[in-house]
């Protein structure tokens, strides 16, 4: 299979016909063709300072590597039957240089020696144009004479193009004023590899301080480029250039891992004007490749063939990141008595005990479901409406628990429903004295809501997370006063004088707020927010349909989970319990690439004790709210086991019916035990509900 696979860039597609037309180069019949694989000029070095090294040894080493092409990389070549490698030049090269005068003519000096370094080898060598991206047409110009004239085979951007005096000013290639490029790219029938970079210090400072060895390909790649590439698709590159080839390493930068959710929440953005025309599924299988660079997954490419074609996806190393013959023998440890750990987890909870509710045997159990009360309906205002209706009926669905919502529960046999403070809530109020009292007000109006029907009926905590002593006393409150199950937090504290100060709950400040969470013995939800709007303009405003659940959420609320993880929360509390809907933000998708790239990050003194993928299999659960894509659900089941996935819905932003339809529909890919495990008796341990 794999050899099919580092084929495909010359035998299955047609990106490069055109131009190997007539070109010699090695063709053994059986090696391999790769095509991200970085290189750099000396001038360029000191931009290689702060990135992770490569498999093993020091930045020296790699900076070595980078240099090297003739010596050590050609050597390794033979050793393992690689017949051809494209180079380019190592993230951020061009994109990094924020004057535009500045970066054209270090583009052209790039591609210059570039091709002067492989002129004695184009048989084993070729290469992949650095550009300028501050004005369209010089970059178009400079890509046709790199193809034409140095016989380069198409072009590596790395993501979005540093601009403005201060670098802050971020460009994205989605917008009509780079047509006039896209147009050369598809008169010259070249494809463009879309290479991840490290952020500017804005970004990293608001979304990465918390987490720093999420910096890089463990975390922050994926969740930048995703975007860049989103932006492609949300605002109609594709359709405006429909035999544009573009490429994305690592095994697709978790996009295709994500496609139904994604498609699903681009849909309801038709009636609000976005341009695209297909869904993004369409544009893998009409303009969009991906390759295995960096991220080798066997599970998750054989999930990916699945959802996308074999004939997508080609072979790539990530040379010098990844070592040519990588040694992958870091492994999840075996999880031995597992299901007793499982078991001694749930033990008895006394502010529980004794609780009545309606127990059908076969009804399900849901808990992403969304409410809100008056005071913070103006919340809802921008926000993505459910499946159907109004920006007024998503509100009114917020503010019902009674009436529609219970009917539709009673119609849809939903045994119990947990409802929780719908997004930013309490995270979106930056004042801590105010938050504190929004926070108990909300929980006091769930209570007070709910209180005639707990048969049906829990809650999830709202808190304000601006000082944990604060925050722990009141789920204390919430759990033993008003009979809530947990606390539902959506995402980061926003905090500051003026709301751009970022609190996130990995730091050692917040753990006797998780000491409180272990000694309550409650699970805690963690729900996507939408970003401050500083965040906002840096990220989305080149593609604002990428707002909210269809990008932005997982990409996000990912971080937030994983700088849990990287900073050691679970290690100082192995007893925590969270849960992450919408099947895992992305996370369980890539676990092996997390995994690998947090490995190399030890001798950086990284302070997790585990890996990610044993924190799924001890502290995380997911749900499929809002995310209901059955070869996802059968992957992630492979990846970290039914005992960890739970059924909700994701209400009302997700209509009842559809989510019903679907999980039953599940009694074909799951026996009777593990749907009823799915639907409800994970969710009952959880919640104790019987105790």
């Amino acid at each position: 299979m794999y050899n099919r696979l580092s084929r495909s860039l010359f035998l299955c597609i047609s990106i490069i016909p055109s131009l190997v037309s007539g070109r010699k180069w090695r063709d053994s019949g059986t090696g391999t063709i790769v095509f991200e694989e970085a290189w750099t000029i000396p001038e360029l070095a000191f931009q290689t300072g702060n990135t992770t090294t490569g498999q093993s040894g020091t930045n020296a080493d790699l900076i070595a590597n980078l240099l090297d092409i003739h010596n050590q990389r050609f050597q390794a070549m033979n050793k393992n039957n690689i017949d051809f490698m494209i180079l380019s030049c190592a993230e951020p090269c061009i994109q990094g240089i924020s004057d535009p005068v500045a970066a054209a003519n270090m583009a052209v000096t790039v591609n210059n020696r570039l091709a002067s370094d492989i002129a004695n080898n184009t048989e084993r060598f070729g290469g992949f144009a650095s550009l300028a991206m501050h004005n369209a047409t010089t970059a178009a110009l400079e890509l046709k004479r790199a193809v034409k004239d140095l016989g380069f085979l198409g072009a590596l951007l790395n993501d979005y193009q540093q601009a403005g005096p201060d670098g802050q000013t971020l460009l994205y290639y989605d917008q009509p004023e780079y047509d006039v490029f896209w147009q050369m790219v598809t008169d010259l029938n070249v494809p463009i590899y879309f290479h991840p970079r490290n952020n500017i210090p804005a970004i990293i400072n608001f979304e990465y301080a918390h987490a720093p060895f999420l910096i890089g390909p463990a975390q922050e790649f994926a969740v930048t480029l995703s975007t860049h590439i989103l932006g492609l698709c949300t605002n109609g590159v594709f359709d405006r250039f429909p035999k544009l080839q573009i490429i994305i390493g690592h095994l697709g930068e978790r996009i295709s891992s994500d496609l139904l959710r994604i498609d699903t929440q681009l849909l309801k953005q038709i009636q609000q004007g976005i341009p695209m025309k297909k869904n993004v599924t369409t544009y893998f299988h009409e303009n969009i490749f991906e390759t295995t660079s960096g991220n080798f997954a066997t599970d998750l490419l054989k999930f990916h063939i699945g959802q996308i074609g074999l004939d997508r996806i080609m072979y790539s190393i990530d040379y010098p990141f990844s070592s040519f013959s990588p040694a992958y023998s870091f492994q999840p440890p075996k999880m031995h008595g597992l299901v007793f750990h499982f078991l001694v987890l749930f033990v008895l909870s006394p502010y529980v005990s004794g609780r009545k509710w309606r127990d059908s045997g076969i009804g399900t159990i849901v808990f992403e479901e969304a409410w809100t009360t008056p005071e913070l309906v103006f919340q809802i205002n921008n926000m993505t409406t459910g499946e159907s209706g109004t920006n007024a009926d998503l509100v009114a669905n917020l503010l019902d628990i009674h009436n529609q919502r219970f009917q539709a529960m009673n119609e849809n046999n939903i045994d119990f429903m947990i409802l929780s403070c719908a997004q930013p809530c309490i995270q979106g109020i930056s004042d801590p004295v105010d938050a504190a009292n929004m926070a108990v007000m909300v929980n006091n109006q769930l209570a007070s809501d709910i209180s005639n029907n707990t048969e049906r009926f829990g809650g999830f905590a709202a808190l304000a997370m601006h000082n944990a002593t604060t925050a722990a006393l009141e789920l204390k409150r919430a759990v033993q006063d008003l009979g809530f199950f947990g606390a539902l937090l959506n995402d980061y504290q926003q905090a500051g004088s003026d709301g751009e100060t970022l609190l996130f709950y990995d730091q050692p400040e917040y753990d006797v707020f998780w000491q409180m969470v272990t000694e309550l013995n409650v699970p805690v939800y963690f729900h996507p927010r939408t970003n401050i709007r500083a965040i906002l303009n840096f990220e989305y405003e080149h593609a604002p349909f990428l707002i909210g659940p269809a990008q932005e959420f997982a990409a996000t609320l990912s971080t937030h989970i994983l700088g849990l993880c990287t900073n050691g929360v679970f290690d100082r509390f192995p007893k925590l319990q969270i849960i992450v809907g919408h099947l895992g933000e992305r996370i369980s998708s890539d676990l092996l690439r997390i995994d690998t790239q947090l490995l190399r990050q030890i001798q950086r003194g990284l302070p997790m004790k585990k890996n990610v993928t044993t924190y799924y299999h001890e502290n995380i659960f997911e749900t499929a709210s809002g995310n209901f894509a059955t070869d996802l659900l059968k992957f992630h089941i492979g990846q970290i086991g039914l005992n960890r996935i739970m059924y909700s819905i994701d209400y009302p932003f997700v209509d009842i019916p559809p989510a019903t339809a679907w999980v039953n529909s599940l009694n074909t890919v799951l026996n009777e035990r593990d749907l009823l495990s799915l639907k409800r008796e994970l969710a009952i341990k959880i919640l104790r509900l019987n105790d």
